[in-house]
């Protein structure tokens, strides 16, 4: 039996009128009443035409005939099965050496892969891209591991193995008959082309093994992770290095910060008992009279020793901060805490009252200064008056040389209030000089006070009698 494309003389893709054309032309030279003679062969070739013009014309059977094609062929005995065997190929035997000739290495695989494409070929689209070659010992090592070895790795044929189905669906009595035939079928087909593809994917995995192109190219990867590792080491040691550099600069950043720190401590001790550091340098002096560089004690001392250095001179520094800012905010928060305490411990009608009394004083305050304001104008009227009294008196003894206008007396009268007010602000800020309360000795600051204060304990203590607050709340 021969392809009924093939008798017909078209190819697989011909349409309904191209079939019917062709059959017509083979029927008019095939016909038996046009072949004297040889009735009997034209007789056959006349019902191989008229079965394939059958088959083809109607779509259905052709369908059916696309897909079973292979394997009617094959049953008939015309179809020739061209699968290569690959158990051969998986032997040193095979080949021989790695040299470019017919039975070397690089042929004879070169050629098994040919043959394995041309195989699937046939039942490939149009469009499917051809599959990658073998090569030789001139390839692209990188191309062969990443494309070659990568697609036929992973390799599926594309055969149908149609001539595998053990149902012919065209005998099925019924539809139901007819699906449990092709789900067999396709069972069938379906293990024959895993079979096939695992035995590939086991020849290319042998002979990737044996490849020396691989090979080279794993050296190739080792030297190239060799120069990795070794840049990387290069960057490592570089960085160590400037790591050293930054820890040295570090160290000695930090001993001028040490040095800095024990000379500001030793200001501040100066400052805070001066007369008796000064003796104990000038006792020290007279006892050690070798002049020793501070400077070269750090450098002789241990490393135990600086620590307990550094710690000790924070803690001083820490301390003596703390003595400062508590001295500082003494007095400015005295007041300021008394009122908030009692405010808390008070109950809500005391804090009432507390809110009142607060009020009447500030009235009070309010009216004590309308009155000093008021004895002010007084005073400046009467100090008027007594300035004309004294002009007349003068006048009437000496004879006036000028007479003052309005608007100049209202201008010495202002300039006399100028004057008064400077003298009054001076009065007040000699009274606001600090001023120690215990032995009445000042001090030209407030902080210079406050050291003093906590030096000799001459701070005056506020006694403060917060009234009782309610234990309970009303339910």
């Amino acid at each position: 039996m021969r392809c009924h494309y093939e008798v017909l003389g078209i190819e697989e893709d011909a349409d309904v009128a191209q079939i019917k054309k062709s059959y017509r032309k083979l029927a008019l030279k095939y016909h038996p009443d046009k072949n004297q003679g040889r009735e009997d062969e034209a007789a056959g070739f006349f019902r191989e035409a008229q079965t394939a013009y059958a088959t083809l014309s109607d779509p259905q059977e052709r369908a059916w005939y696309d897909k079973h094609k292979e394997a009617l062929l094959m049953k008939s005995g015309s179809y020739e099965d061209k699968e290569v065997v690959l158990a051969p190929y998986c032997s040193l035997s095979r080949f021989q050496g790695f040299g470019a000739d017919e039975k070397g290495f690089y042929a004879v695989y070169q050629k098994l892969f040919k043959e394995l494409s041309e195989e699937d070929y046939t039942f490939m689209n149009a469009d499917d891209e051809d599959y990658p070659q073998f090569g030789d010992a001139e390839t692209d090592v990188e191309w062969v591991v990443s494309v070659f070895y990568g697609f036929w790795s992973s390799f599926a044929t594309k055969k149908s193995y149609v001539w595998e189905e053990e149902w012919d669906t065209r005998e099925a009595p019924n539809r139901w008959v007819k699906r449990k035939m092709e789900q067999e079928n396709n069972k069938k087909t379906e293990q024959a082309r895993k079979e096939r593809s695992k035995e590939v994917q086991a020849v290319v995995d042998w002979i990737r093994r044996k490849d020396p192109r691989v090979q080279r190219y794993r050296e190739k990867l080792a030297e190239r992770q060799k120069e990795i590792e070794a840049k990387a080491a290069v960057k490592k040691k570089e960085k160590l290095h400037q790591d050293m550099l930054k820890a040295a600069q570090y160290e000695q950043d930090n001993k001028e910060r040490i040095q800095a720190e024990a000379d500001e401590l030793a200001r501040l001790e100066r400052e805070l008992y001066g007369s008796e550091s000064e003796t104990e340098s000038y006792n020290s002096d007279e006892e050690n009279p070798e002049d020793f560089n501070q400077e070269d004690l750090f450098l002789n001392m241990t490393e135990k020793q600086k620590n307990k250095i550094r710690e000790e001179m924070l803690r001083d520094e820490e301390l003596l901060a703390q003595k400062l800012q508590e001295a500082t905010v003494f007095e400015e928060s005295e007041e300021e805490e008394e009122d908030e305490i009692l405010v808390t411990k008070l109950s809500k009608k005391a804090r009432k009252k507390l809110k009142q009394r607060q009020k009447e004083m500030q009235s009070m305050q309010q009216d004590a200064e309308s009155k000093e304001q008021k004895s002010d104008n007084d005073k400046a009227k009467e100090e008027t008056v007594s300035s004309e009294t004294n002009t007349i008196v003068s006048e009437e003894n000496n004879p006036p040389v000028k007479k003052l206008s309005a608007k100049e007396k209202r201008r010495q009268r202002e300039k006399q209030r100028q004057e008064e007010a400077a003298k009054k602000k001076e009065a007040e800020k000699a009274s606001q000089i600090p001023m120690c309360n215990i032995c009445n000795e000042e001090f030209t600051s407030r902080t210079l006070l406050f050291k003093h204060i906590k030096e000799t304990g001459h701070a005056e203590l506020k006694t403060v009698t917060p009234s009782k607050s309610k234990k309970g709340k009303r339910k």
